[in-house]
């Protein structure tokens, strides 16, 4: 199926592209670098992972990437449907936002002139969007267990 061969394709373009950053940030990781860096850099050098294949690393970041992705859209719909139940703050809201998305528009080319900065000047739509996470989370199980004392985990092929 068409669908069947875009995603195929799309996985293999997005594992290729997270293949070249970790390639790139091998050959620049050096001893003294920090742990506490960003999630590749973690990766990158846990002990966990010292042994491992690319792919098992690029499986984790995949995972992330995929659980990022929806809570963005849980997060997003939810604001949506707040601001459509709560006509007064949609408005308040729009009349933040139109005056810059016209400017950026007027020239042509939108997603030339909307710049992240200009994007970041959205106070309103900032306290919209934490106040419908402060409401309904897109994560709203928590797990209430926890380990009283230090214990190993045998997975096979490491410990955790």
């Amino acid at each position: 199926m068409p669908s069947d061969w875009r995603y195929d394709r799309n996985v293999s373009r997005f594992r290729t592209v997270i293949q070249g950053i970790i390639n790139d940030r091998r050959s620049g990781l050096s001893k003294s670098q920090s742990k506490g860096g960003d999630l590749l850099s973690i990766l990158l050098t846990s002990e966990f992972y010292a042994e491992s294949e690319n792919t098992i690393i690029i499986d984790e970041i995949f995972t992330f990437f995929l659980a990022g992705m929806k809570t963005i859209q849980v997060s997003t719909t939810n604001l949506i449907y707040y601001l459509t139940c709560h006509p007064e703050f949609k408005n308040k809201l729009m009349a933040e936002i139109l005056p810059v998305l016209e400017k950026a528009a007027a020239t042509g080319d939108i997603t030339q002139n909307l710049t992240y900065d200009s994007v970041m000047e959205f106070e309103y739509l900032l306290q919209c969007f934490n106040e419908s996470l402060r409401i309904e989370p897109p994560t709203n199980v928590s797990i209430s267990q926890f380990f009283e004392k230090d214990t190993t985990l045998n997975l096979g092929s490491g410990q955790l």
